[in-house]
């Protein structure tokens, strides 16, 4: 992996579980560009995505400059086609190069933004 990258996008459609969301976020880091990835997580209906990606992402020296969480609903009708199949989160990210910097962890950047950055898709 390390001949390839850096890498500015970074997609996971994986395990549902929180420990692997975490581990893939901080073992796959060092391979992503310093500045503007995109983040993209599929399933993030599910609960355990998106507490092992928020953990991930608060314990890493980054500064999240955008966030989007897309819910699709599961009550969707068998013959209705989602964009976003159990929901997706949205980040771009930049590393946080200087050290004694602050990064800007995910639980502060949604306090400062407004609630209508949470959407809940129905379909």
């Amino acid at each position: 992996m390390a001949s390839n990258g850096p890498f500015q996008v970074y997609f996971f459609d994986g395990p549902h579980e929180q420990q692997d969301h975490y581990r893939a976020m901080i073992d796959y880091f060092e391979f992503l560009d310093d500045c503007n990835v995109v983040i993209l997580v599929d399933d993030w209906n599910y609960v355990d995505v998106r507490i092992g990606t928020h953990s991930a992402l608060s314990q890493l020296p980054l500064k999240i400059i955008y966030a989007r969480e897309i819910f699709t609903s599961e009550n969707a009708p068998s013959d209705v086609v989602t964009d976003w199949h159990n929901g997706l989160g949205v980040f771009v990210i930049s590393k946080v190069m200087d050290r004694g910097a602050e990064s800007v962890k995910i639980d502060q950047f949604y306090a400062n933004q407004h609630k209508e950055e949470r959407v809940w898709e129905e379909f």
